[in-house]
């Protein structure tokens, strides 16, 4: 029966210098791009925010004029 022979480089565990760069290259490119989609998405929920309250506040005027009884809601 013939012995198994181990070369050092195949017998040792672990991560090799190469897939250490290649993986830190890849969090280089792939963090900005996700931290830049976070501002662009936490940007579009404040405009909703905006837009939300905007549109509540002319329901709130436009409700508080019919009960008012100034003008009629509908007519021209």
């Amino acid at each position: 029966m013939i012995a198994a022979t181990h070369s050092p480089a195949t017998s040792e565990h672990g991560f090799t210098l190469l897939e250490v760069l290649l993986a830190i290259a890849l969090l280089a490119i792939a963090l900005p791009v996700l931290l830049g989609l976070r501002n662009f998405d936490l940007d579009l929920q404040s405009r909703a925010t905006e837009l939300t309250a905007a549109t509540l506040l002319a329901q709130e005027k436009l409700l508080e004029i019919e009960l008012a009884g100034q003008y009629s809601v509908g007519e021209t």
